[in-house]
């Protein structure tokens, strides 16, 4: 019976070390996985947030609209407040454009602007000539 008992006991330690092998193997994989890969599943949204001005004086601009133009959140926009601040407090990471209007300036365009974390950018807007 002792023999029965030594045999029963060496396959438990058997399957335990397969399974410590094994969760180690699965622990080694992930934390070899790419870590483009493993940051993108973390961060799949970024806040964007700005401020709109005059290119000119580099005055404030309030009221004006700041557009998504390409990207999963095509469409969403913003309006500046009155110290010209803009948020998007959740976008889609990636690459997107943006559009920055206002009656009485040329409207602005930015590409390719590249959202992996929280940003900040300047949205300046030209005087229009004809007004």
């Amino acid at each position: 019976m002792l023999f029965g008992v030594d045999q029963n006991h060496d396959r438990r330690r058997r399957t335990r070390t397969h399974l410590i092998v094994a969760a180690a193997l699965v622990l080694a994989a992930w934390s070899w996985s790419s870590p483009s890969a493993v940051r993108a599943a973390v961060q799949s949204s970024a806040a964007l947030t700005g401020i709109v001005r005059d290119g000119g004086n580099r005055q404030l601009i309030s009221g004006a609209r700041v557009v998504v133009t390409s990207g999963p959140d095509a469409g969403l926009f913003a309006i500046s407040d009155e110290r010209g601040v803009f948020a998007f407090p959740k976008l889609t990471a990636g690459v997107i454009d943006l559009e920055g209007t206002k009656d009485g300036y040329v409207s602005t365009r930015i590409q390719n602007l590249a959202l992996e974390a929280d940003s900040a950018i300047d949205v300046p807007l030209t005087k229009s000539m004809t007004d």
